[in-house]
């Protein structure tokens, strides 16, 4: 469940580099259309990922991207791992409001289920920074 009680989109956040480059590395790991199709089949809604693209650099017809957007998924780019310890916590952004863009940058965290609550929910604390 989501924290307002919706049910949650499922995600899956795939850490593919130790560490974010410090400059543009056009050789970066990339998610294959296959990948994407799959995750889908799964109920997968959200994929995050520590890249810069799901996509290579050298993609000229970007099929991954193509099949999230057919999937009507969400995809999560450019995530750093540094304060993130591996669990079930559920991925929230809050995306700046952008018309006319295809894309918005977004502030990125993990939430972790403290405590349950009265109501039988549960107060949240704040795992991670993404």
């Amino acid at each position: 469940m989501c924290l307002c009680g919706c049910p949650a989109p499922r995600s899956v956040l795939l850490r593919l580099d130790e560490h974010l480059p410090e400059a543009w590395d056009p050789q970066f790991a990339a998610v294959v259309a296959q990948t994407v199709k799959l995750l889908n089949a799964h109920a997968i809604s959200l994929i995050g990922i520590d890249m810069p693209s799901l996509d290579s650099a050298q993609s000229k017809t970007r099929d991954p991207h193509r099949r999230v957007c057919a999937h009507n998924m969400t995809i999560l780019k450019g995530l750093s791992w540094k304060e993130v310890q591996e669990g079930n916590d559920e991925p929230l952004a809050l995306p700046l409001e952008r018309i006319g863009l295809g894309a918005s940058p977004a502030r990125a965290v993990l939430c972790a289920p403290v405590a349950p609550d009265r109501r039988g929910g549960y107060d949240v604390g704040l795992a991670a920074s993404l």
